[in-house]
């Protein structure tokens, strides 16, 4: 359980980089080509990059937990892991574009 955990844990915080490198890489390596980045939009594109991606890793949880109550022999105990690593998404999500972010 604990390396389920481990690489659950891994995504979440490796989706959150990905996002922030594609976020800031104009302003590391080249102001005037644009691949991602908030290139002229009144809207950070990062903040619904983030959304995005906390959304389906919500989604992909809830679901998971949902299923798990019609399977026979699923434990509580990955219910309660999933509906923690569902707070802790929305906290990083939270974090992220109130310190990172900004």
């Amino acid at each position: 359980m604990k390396k389920h955990l481990i690489i659950r844990i891994s995504i979440l915080v490796v989706g959150f980089l990905l996002i922030y490198l594609y976020d800031h890489w104009d302003s590391w390596f080249d102001n005037n080509g644009s691949i991602g980045g908030n290139s002229g939009m009144s809207v950070p594109i990062g903040y619904f990059l983030n959304l995005g991606w906390i959304f389906l890793w919500c989604l992909y949880l809830l679901i998971e937990i949902f299923i798990s109550y019609f399977r026979k022999g699923s434990d509580k105990t990955k219910r309660m892991y999933n509906a923690v690593l569902i707070v802790l998404g929305i906290m990083l999500f939270i974090i992220y574009n109130m310190i990172i972010s900004h």
